[in-house]
């Protein structure tokens, strides 16, 4: 549980969803989860209002009731946060509290959304340029056929007549990657 609040405590998107996920395949209930992250950004709340009113940051694990490394690290998430930032926080919560008790979506697939918005933070996401799935898909890619497709008669081309090859791809799901 607490790897999952640090996680999305820093903001750490990926750490938060696989920790999500781990909780909710251990039999955690969505309800229970929105709690913790309710509690959470109550925390990052009340640890902003002390920073904008003086308070030292040593007050804060009697604020928060929480060890002081805890209380730290909300801290200093909480300085980088804005207040706008948690008011969306706080209607993106009750949101997902009315979509678990109101509609057919998948349980999983609520939270994940919640997960996003509130590890995202207030300047918004950003681009991971080493990353792997980093990359840009035209219509002159060269890309491989797999699946039922690869080898069919219908993907041949003249630049490719074993059919398992391709230039590119246009409105779909960039290879499935």
């Amino acid at each position: 549980v607490f790897k999952f609040t640090d996680a999305v405590a820093s903001g750490d998107a990926p750490s938060a969803l696989r920790q999500l996920g781990r909780l909710l395949d251990e039999g955690g209930a969505p309800l229970r989860i929105l709690a913790l992250l309710d509690r959470l950004v109550g925390q990052l709340r009340i640890a902003k209002d002390a920073q904008a009113s003086g308070k030292k940051d040593s007050s804060l694990p009697s604020l928060l009731g929480a060890p002081p490394s805890a209380a730290r690290a909300i801290g200093d998430r909480a300085r980088r946060l804005n207040r706008d930032f948690l008011r969306r926080a706080v209607a993106a919560l009750a949101d997902t509290d009315r979509l678990l008790k109101s509609t057919r979506l998948p349980h999983q697939v609520v939270m994940e959304g919640l997960v996003l918005e509130l590890a995202r933070g207030p300047g918004g996401w950003t681009r991971d340029l080493s990353s792997t799935h980093n990359r840009r898909i035209t219509a002159r890619t060269p890309m491989v056929i797999s699946g039922p497709a690869r080898g069919h008669a219908l993907m041949r081309t003249n630049a490719d007549p074993a059919r398992e090859r391709v230039l590119g791809t246009f409105a779909n799901c960039s290879a499935a990657k």
